[in-house]
């Protein structure tokens, strides 16, 4: 996950693996820690796979915020590491980082992403 070259061919068996699995284009979602911002090569492996997925974040327009804190809270990069993608099933509400914590502590060094989708029947 360190290396930009893992990333992109760990994403290359991501697309082959969900092709595989839903080769029927049903309604897809795919989220987690990809370990680098959306601009970088295992977005762009995902965007030219065929899958067209959707990025809410982007699609609500919102602005990038560092999604790794390193338990602190504090991330002056604006990389969003973690993701959520949808297929083009669905239309995004609502996307945000949940950044709660109890007297300065966080039950992750990632702020989870949550999202409200809306599937269009």
């Amino acid at each position: 996950h360190m290396n930009s070259n893992t990333r992109r061919e760990q994403s290359k068996v991501l697309v082959h693996e969900i092709k595989k699995i839903n080769n029927k284009g049903l309604p897809q979602i795919i989220c987690g820690d990809f370990n680098e911002g959306p601009s970088k090569d295992v977005r762009e492996v995902i965007n030219h796979s065929g899958l067209k997925m959707i990025d809410p974040w982007i699609t609500l327009n919102l602005p990038e915020e560092g999604s790794h804190h390193k338990f602190d809270g504090n991330n002056q990069s604006n990389e969003r590491i973690d993701w959520i993608l949808c297929s083009q099933h669905f239309t995004p509400k609502k996307i945000k980082l949940v950044k709660d914590h109890i007297d300065g502590k966080f039950p992750s060094d990632h702020f989870p992403v949550i999202t409200e989708l809306e599937i269009n029947l």
